[in-house]
């Protein structure tokens, strides 16, 4: 097994190796805040952003979605519900209504501000048929993740869990 020079690195961190280079990676998923900026003063356009900073390679495979966003089958069909010059409310997989800002290339806590369960009614009638652990769906989506997971394992990198 071909083992990532970033996987080894975080491999050599957990075990405290002495003497082990530091794995360096960005910090906060990509969210470059000043990435319009750098353009505009020349950064790069063709140069991946992990080549031009110095980061080691992504020795890990986030093993996500066996939880979160993708426990609903079916899922909520997604919708916009309001939109002005600042902000829009849509409608997520998970029957949330969620307020986002517009006009920003920025990532930012979106504000939940209505969910799926407003009261016994809808648990019953919408929300709970959609938690079916016989769902063949879900097993469907283990599967996948599963599969994926495993062609990572054999490209050395180490698999983790993200909540």
């Amino acid at each position: 097994m071909k083992e990532s020079n970033g996987a080894k690195k975080l491999r050599d961190c957990y075990a405290i190796r002495p003497g082990a280079p530091f794995y360096v990676t960005e910090f906060g998923n990509g969210y470059y805040f000043g990435l319009d900026r750098w353009k505009q003063e020349g950064m790069p356009q063709d140069v991946p952003k992990e080549k031009l900073f110095g980061f080691d390679d992504f020795g890990q495979f986030w093993l996500s979605g066996l939880i979160g966003d993708r426990i609903m089958f079916p899922a909520y069909e997604p919708e916009e519900i309001y939109r002005d010059e600042n902000y829009h409310v849509t409608k997520d997989a998970m029957g949330r209504e969620v307020k986002e800002f517009n006009a920003s290339d920025l990532v930012y806590m979106p504000e939940y501000v209505g969910y799926a369960v407003k009261d016994e009614k809808t648990w019953f009638e919408d929300v709970k048929p959609r938690l079916n652990a016989d769902s063949p769906e879900r097993y469907a989506m283990v599967e996948e993740i599963s599969a994926k997971a495993k062609a990572a394992a054999e490209e050395g990198k180490i698999v983790t869990y993200e909540v």
